[in-house]
């Protein structure tokens, strides 16, 4: 009876964070003769929509891989471009995440196992996303959020992280991982499909 309400509020919580971070972006560029979104733009959307999860500095890791709450947020940004025939192509992937006490991006122009969304060129929509639906010459963003962890990382106190019960709280439950990708496992895991305002992306990614 405790597990499953606590399982349930990850789920809610990182929904909200995915729709959220969408209407921060969304919104970003609204009053700038630029709408250009930048990376800077998507961090600062990460931080604040993650502090659902993660109240005041509890995000930031005191050092490498020693986490406040024993897992961390990531999320990834895709650029989508409709094609013709039906087709559709990721141009790129902006991943972001926290290392010590800096917010990072990783740029990408692969595939990952670590990804729910999957990075693939003139294909059908739903094989990027089951639920992605685009026109030819229109653009969409797929946001992914996470909350991740490994057995092996660290709570900032200096526990070891072990198994993801003892990570997430949960009394009896361990819950399984969305994706795993060696030793990193992906948690409740939530998309979120949108089309940006004019001038915010384009088939060059953010700096």
């Amino acid at each position: 009876m405790y597990d499953i309400p606590k399982m349930q509020r990850y789920k809610r919580q990182v929904k909200f964070i995915a729709n959220q971070m969408v209407q921060i972006v969304q919104a970003a560029s609204a009053n700038r003769s630029n709408k250009r979104i930048s990376l800077n733009d998507l961090k600062y959307a990460a931080c604040s929509a993650y502090l659902t999860v993660y109240p005041g500095i509890s995000m930031k890791p005191p050092k490498d891989h020693y986490y406040v709450k024993g897992f961390y947020p990531e999320c990834y940004w895709y650029y989508v471009k409709g094609e013709a025939n039906g087709r559709a192509s990721v141009k790129w992937r902006v991943q972001g995440d926290y290392s010590t006490t800096q917010y990072l991006h990783g740029l990408a122009y692969s595939d990952s196992p670590t990804c729910v969304v999957r990075y693939r060129t003139n294909v059908s929509p739903s094989a990027i996303y089951p639920t992605l639906t685009i026109r030819e010459g229109e653009c969409k963003i797929i946001l992914e959020c996470h909350l991740r962890y490994s057995s092996s990382y660290h709570f900032a106190d200096g526990r070891l992280c072990g198994n993801a019960r003892n990570v997430f709280g949960f009394l009896m439950h361990n819950p399984r991982p969305t994706t795993i990708n060696g030793i990193w496992h992906s948690f409740f895991i939530e998309v979120a499909i949108f089309t940006p305002h004019d001038g915010m992306f384009d088939e060059t990614p953010p700096k």
